[in-house]
């Protein structure tokens, strides 16, 4: 372009000016982009980071004091990256897990909704299987329309 420009109008003085100025401005552009780069990628690994945080794990020990494996029982739980989340997770008397889901606090009617797993209070067997006696025969749905199920205690008999 500068090639151009001096072709039609022999100013070299004026080519010159242009060229220094846009080459000042080149790190003042890259730290702009790379601002705005790094920022970006910061809020994906906080999302990927919440969405991981939404999810239940099973662990298991040897000796109650290290964990020596872990597996992702549920991670299908959708996150709208508000409160009312996961909750409590207990062990029940009957030796189930039961794990208390909120809804989001975005939109209360997934409470309702039995394909979506928020409002609702889960249980499965500790290895994550669904229970056979469920209410809803294949689905860790044991009771809905929770909007923020706090308290996971049973109490004692």
């Amino acid at each position: 372009m500068y090639l151009l420009y001096f072709s039609i109008f022999q100013d070299s003085y004026h080519i010159a000016i242009y060229l220094l100025g846009d080459i000042a401005f080149i790190p003042l552009e890259v730290l702009l982009v790379t601002l705005v780069v790094n920022e970006l990628l910061s809020h994906r690994e906080k999302v990927a980071r919440l969405d991981k945080l939404n999810m239940v794990i099973g662990a298991s020990s040897s000796d109650g004091l290290k964990m020596d494996s872990h597996v992702a029982i549920i991670d299908s739980t959708p996150s709208v990256k508000a409160a009312h989340q996961i909750q409590a997770v207990t062990v029940g008397p009957d030796k189930k897990l039961y794990v208390n889901v909120g809804d989001g606090m975005i939109d209360p009617e997934v409470a309702q909704d039995e394909s979506d797993l928020r409002g609702k209070i889960l249980r499965m067997e500790l290895d994550g299987s669904v229970p056979p006696d469920n209410p809803i025969k294949g689905s860790y749905v044991f009771a809905k329309g929770f909007r923020n199920p706090l308290w996971g205690g049973f109490p004692k008999e």
